[in-house]
């Protein structure tokens, strides 16, 4: 019986399946990633843009707070500078003392809660400072929670040191505020939200203020849980910082210039007359004006006359202008010579 030889297609689809079964053996398993869960998550050059941030935060807050408390004081970084710990070791560095000042605070559009705490000794010295003691602070033993009164008086602080924080995190992240949201007298109590072993990190600040002639130092602190920084790593690189010409810092200047007040009025005739005639005006009397009785309104904004306007009814109740058109600046400059 003559044997058939096999076809072209047949030969490649035996050449192909030869190939794979090849292919198949060489093919090593794929090592498994390990992961090590005790592994803390840090940050590294970020930490460099983090002591800038606070150290300006620190340089606002110290010339707000003596303005504030008429007081000698100073607040600097502490020789550690940032420091990065665990949730619980930061906890227990606060649980020396059955009392202290916290509060905590958010900073959105950033997740997550952080705080702001002081030393009680030191929340002391600022209040009788600012009640017109000396600012010595109160003994160990005779540590307390603050009453209502005290209390608003720190809010006010804190609320104040907020917003400094907020404005000294501007160039590198846009934070759309820093917000107050509760007080905490002990420690324990101070709730973040995040796990006993999870990093947090921390600015520890110095701050000294004078009482007589001597100065009381006691420490200031903010904790950030690693979790509510860790989506703007990347922002918190050395030399990430905006330049004057960067769109981000020209919307917050442009942002800030929109919410500025200005004086607004309308002016519809003026002349000059002498003080001696001022004097001797009197009820009944008529002033003659040199502006004619058909020329527009000029609207003045702060000390600076920009429009032409023609006064008016609104609705028949409201009075008011309708502009006409901007004055230039070479117009002004023309009237004022």
């Amino acid at each position: 019986m003559k044997k058939e030889s096999l076809t072209k297609e047949e030969l490649e689809s035996l050449k192909l399946f030869a190939e794979i079964e090849a292919a198949e053996e060489e093919r090593k398993p794929e090592e498994p990633v390990r992961y090590d869960f005790s592994k803390k998550l840090t940050l590294t050059t970020e930490v460099r843009t983090l002591e800038d941030i606070f150290n300006r935060f620190g340089n606002s807050f110290r010339s707000w707070l003596s303005g504030y408390l008429r007081a000698v004081l100073e607040i600097r970084l502490s020789s550690e500078g940032i420091q990065q710990m665990s949730y619980e070791e930061f906890m227990d560095s606060l649980s020396s003392s059955p009392y202290t000042y916290a509060v905590t605070f958010f900073m959105p559009p950033l997740k997550g809660v952080s705080v702001l705490q002081f030393d009680l000794e030191l929340v002391y010295a600022f209040i009788d400072k600012l009640l017109g003691g000396e600012g010595a602070p109160i003994r160990e033993e005779e540590l307390r929670e603050l009453s209502e009164i005290e209390a608003k008086i720190m809010e006010n602080i804190s609320k104040n040191a907020l917003d400094i924080l907020r404005e000294s995190w501007k160039g590198y992240y846009e934070l759309e505020e820093v917000e107050y949201s509760s007080y905490e007298s002990r420690p324990q109590f101070i709730e973040l939200g995040v796990m006993p072993d999870d990093t947090v990190i921390l600015a520890q600040f110095d701050v000294s203020i004078q009482t007589g002639v001597d100065y009381f130092t006691g420490n200031m602190r903010v904790c950030i849980p690693y979790v509510v920084l860790q989506p703007i790593k990347s922002m918190l690189q050395p030399g990430k910082l905006k330049g004057p010409g960067d769109d981000t810092t020209r919307l917050l200047v442009e942002r800030k210039v929109r919410r500025v007040t200005l004086t607004v009025r309308c002016v519809l005739a003026e002349d000059e007359m002498t003080l001696s005639e001022l004097l001797e005006l009197k009820v009944g009397d008529i002033i003659p004006l040199k502006t004619p009785i058909d020329a527009p309104a000029i609207i003045v904004v702060g000390n600076t006359p920009r429009f032409e306007a023609k006064p008016g009814v609104i609705k028949g109740r409201q009075m008011g202008f309708k502009i006409l058109r901007e004055i230039k600046e070479e117009e002004e400059e023309n009237n004022t010579t």
